[in-house]
C-alpha cells in the first residue's frame, strides 16, 4: 500500500490556475509523509484526490502499483482511515460511533480502541460509559476526546493507509501531547500523509513537503523539523 504520485496537476476548471502544479513524491508502505503549505497551496484537495472525492487532470498516482483511477471509490475509501480537525461524530452514543467503522465490533474490540487511542478511562467515567450520547459532532465532548475517538474509530477500522488532516488544531499543548501519542501508535505499519503546521506534529513523520514550493526535488526535511526517532 505504497503510495506514488507523479507529476500531478489539478485544478478546479479550465483556464482557472493550477492548486497543484506537479507534485512528485513516494511513500513507502508503512512510512509517513507530511504535508505542509500556506491556505490554498492543495493540502486538502490532495487527499480528496486520494480518496477519490475529485478528479486531477495530469500526472500519475498509484496506490500498491495500481493506478489510482483504476481503484474504486468505494473500494480505496474502505483501505483508507482519516482523522481530521472537523471529527464526524454523530448525536448519537460513544458505542455506535465508534460501529461506524466495524458494525460487528465486540465489546472487548471496542474497549482495546479505545485504550489504543488513550480514551477508554475517560469514556468508562462518563455517567453511562460507553452509551454516552456525544452530540452533534461530538459537541459534548472535549476537543481532545472528539478527537481521540476518531482514532479509536480507524484502529477498529485498521486500514492499511492513513490520511491525517490537521488532526491536533484547535487542542492545547497537553491535548495534543494525548493525541500524537495515540497517533504514534495508529501510524504504525500504515502508509500515513499528514496534513499540519505543528512542529510537534510534524516531528512524528519521515519527511515533509510543502505543497506551495513543488520543484524537481520532492520532499525534504524543514528547519527545525527532524524525522521522530523509530
Amino acid at each position: 500500500f505504497d503510495i506514488a504520485v507523479k507529476g500531478l496537476r489539478m485544478r478546479y476548471a479550465d483556464r482557472s490556475p493550477w492548486v497543484i502544479d506537479g507534485a512528485t513524491f513516494t511513500v513507502p508502505q508503512g512510512g509517513a509523509l507530511g504535508v505542509v503549505g500556506r491556505s490554498g497551496a492543495g493540502k486538502t484537495t490532495l487527499f480528496n484526490i486520494l480518496l477519490r472525492f475529485w478528479e486531477f487532470q495530469e500526472g500519475r498516482i498509484e496506490i500498491g502499483g495500481a493506478p489510482l483511477r483504476e481503484i474504486p471509490g468505494e473500494t480505496l475509501r474502505a483501505l483508507t482511515a482519516v482523522v481530521a480537525q472537523q471529527t464526524h461524530l454523530f448525536n448519537t452514543s460513544v458505542r455506535e460511533n465508534l460501529r461506524l467503522a466495524r458494525p460487528d465490533a465486540s465489546e472487548d474490540e471496542l474497549h482495546a480502541a479505545l485504550q489504543q487511542a488513550g480514551v477508554l478511562d475517560e469514556v468508562l467515567a462518563f455517567p453511562e460509559g460507553l452509551d454516552t450520547v456525544v452530540g452533534e459532532m461530538g459537541a459534548r465532548l472535549s476537543g481532545g476526546q472528539a478527537r481521540r475517538l476518531a482514532i479509536a474509530r480507524a484502529f477498529l477500522k485498521d486500514a492499511p493507509i492513513l490520511l491525517l488532516d490537521e488532526p491536533t488544531e484547535g487542542l492545547d499543548a497537553s491535548s495534543e501531547e494525548v493525541v500524537l501519542e495515540a497517533l504514534k501508535r495508529l501510524r504504525v505499519g500504515r502508509t500515513t500523509l499528514l496534513i499540519s503546521h505543528r512542529p510537534r506534529a510534524l516531528n512524528y513523520v519521515d519527511q515533509v513537503m510543502r505543497l506551495d514550493q513543488l520543484g524537481s526535488n520532492g520532499p525534504e526535511e524543514i528547519p527545525g523539523v527532524a524525522a521522530h526517532p523509530a
